[in-house]
């Protein structure tokens, strides 16, 4: 499959296959022949989806965002969803969401999905090591691979943040009809470690709602789970929505390692701080997704974790006159979110 790159101030990946995609829009394909038959399989693509690499000036990163638009009508200004390993969770997520969208259980929303222009599991892992970890400590992927690639070091959670926050965001708000006043950040693993880490570090204009699946909050002597015990009654006014989510499995006796990292008690733990002090600044769901495992319980929770957080904005089918519900196509969204648009129209 051939790969264009054109560059626009961030540097934008249009991808072509049936459908040219990209920052400009669709572009009509050149008619198929006989030889185009014979060349055999071709990379395959999301629907409706665009890529852009992006330079970040903060990190000096090159991240690859891809962003899935809405497959139902939709109104704008959009809520986007913002989703860290963008590498593995985008289609996950994105088809996850567009299923949910057309059975109108959660209102069309935009997502983007933030990872790396690496291909190599060794060197994502690295990458998101150092960038979803709150604090410096010990590096699970220090050891070199057969790629020569090492260990880029951990605790720059604040510059990615930073990152996502001043120039990101902006960025999407000017080439999306998304609406800046209801973004939502999810992510799993060291994912859900950086959304809680947002949760308490961030203003409450960044984000609105929160996913965090089986947050690594083991990381750094826990320090994580400290600091959102510690600031946990400065969230009161925060309106903020959090879904919180741990594989029932992931603290097994009679594994040792799972033991020390404590991922169910953690999580427990931060649920009665919040409730206890955190008021009705986080409106805070967890679930503990028994016989499931830190993996198997990653797409639970994010179909059940968007549809935690949008729960306040839920779109709504129109019933016909012989009582039965119409099609999809006449969903309508109500959202108790008002705000200006992005061009403040």
């Amino acid at each position: 499959m051939h790969q264009q790159r054109t560059f626009f101030g961030c540097v934008d990946l249009l991808l072509t296959g049936a459908v040219l995609v990209g920052c400009m829009g669709p572009v009509a394909p050149p008619p198929a022949t006989e030889a185009d038959a014979l060349r055999g399989p071709a990379e395959a693509r999301i629907a409706d989806t665009h890529a852009h690499l992006f330079h970040s000036a903060r990190t000096r990163e090159v991240f690859l965002v891809h962003v899935a638009l809405p497959q139902v009508p939709a109104q704008a200004p959009l809520p986007v969803v913002y989703v860290v390993d963008g590498n593995t969770l985008f289609a996950l997520v994105t088809e996850t969401a567009r299923l949910l969208m057309q059975s109108g259980e959660l209102p069309p929303l935009l997502v983007v999905g933030i990872g790396y222009d690496a291909t190599d599991p060794q060197r994502i892992a690295a990458l998101r090591t150092r960038d979803l970890t709150p604090t410096p400590a010990h590096d699970l992927y220090a050891r070199r691979d057969g790629h020569g690639s090492a260990s880029l070091g951990s605790g720059g959670a604040q510059r990615f943040l930073g990152f996502i926050q001043h120039e990101l965001q902006p960025f999407i708000e000017s080439r999306y009809p998304v609406d800046p006043h209801d973004a939502t950040l999810a992510g799993h693993g060291f994912g859900g470690l950086f959304a809680l880490y947002a949760l308490i570090e961030s203003p409450p204009e960044s984000f609105r709602r929160y996913v965090a699946g089986s947050p690594a909050l083991w990381w750094d002597d826990e320090r994580t789970v400290r600091r959102l015990i510690e600031r946990a009654r400065t969230l009161r006014d925060r309106n903020a929505r959090l879904f919180l989510s741990v594989g029932g499995l992931e603290e097994d006796g009679t594994n040792p390692a799972s033991h020390r990292a404590a991922m169910v008690t953690n999580v427990e733990r931060v649920t009665r701080a919040l409730r206890a002090d955190g008021g009705p600044g986080v409106a805070l769901e967890t679930v503990i997704f028994h016989n499931e495992t830190h993996l198997s319980s990653v797409p639970g929770t994010l179909s059940r974790g968007l549809r935690s957080v949008f729960a306040d904005s839920r779109p709504s089918a129109h019933v016909a006159d012989d009582g039965k519900t119409a099609p999809a196509t006449t969903l309508t969204w109500r959202s108790s979110v008002t705000a200006e648009s992005p061009s403040g129209d």
